[in-house]
């Protein structure tokens, strides 16, 4: 399935060292040739680590509904522990010294108020944008990699001095 966006999607791009290399600026080159927008980011890790929390909480809230995004769009109590979880987990990550990025998520998920960020999601999840890419990531055989994703990340988070309950919580419906 495929869908006409009203803009080209925003790409991320970065060594895992943090260079910018001409590998990577030819990368660039090439997205934006295509009509995306290209950003390089000089900590890939810390930018795969914030992505894979947010799509966790995300998609383990879809699937603890048993339904689709927008039907978690329009349950306010599972938004709110998606949204709570995700806080949680940016938490334990700076708690190791990783920072949140892009600095969007950092400012979304832990400096506006909760009840702000529960509402841009209710109305985000119950998009096509919204079912384009998390419903189709539930309902095909991704979700392996999404329940290994969901390991590999715990087992790090398990290192923070900080608890992740919600998180911990949200993840078993995986």
């Amino acid at each position: 399935r495929y869908m006409i966006a009203p803009r080209p999607a925003s790409m991320t791009l970065g060594e895992p060292d943090g260079r910018v290399t001409p590998r990577s600026r030819q990368l660039a080159t090439i997205f934006k040739k295509a009509g995306f927008s290209v950003g390089l980011n000089s900590d890939m890790q810390a930018w795969l680590k914030t992505h894979a929390l947010l799509d966790l909480g995300v998609l383990a809230a879809v699937v603890m509904t048993k339904g689709t995004s927008a039907q978690l769009g329009r349950t306010r109590k599972d938004v709110v522990m998606m949204v709570k979880a995700i806080n949680e987990g940016f938490l334990a990550l700076q708690a190791l010294d990783i920072p949140i990025l892009p600095f969007s998520m950092k400012m979304l998920f832990l400096w506006m108020p909760r009840w702000l960020v529960v509402m841009l999601w209710q109305s985000l999840l119950q998009t096509p944008i919204a079912a384009l890419g998390i419903d189709d990531h539930i309902n095909t055989d991704a979700i392996e990699e999404i329940r290994q994703m969901a390991r590999e990340t715990m087992a790090q988070l398990q290192t923070s001095p900080l608890a992740t309950p919600t998180l911990d919580h949200l993840i078993t419906f995986l």
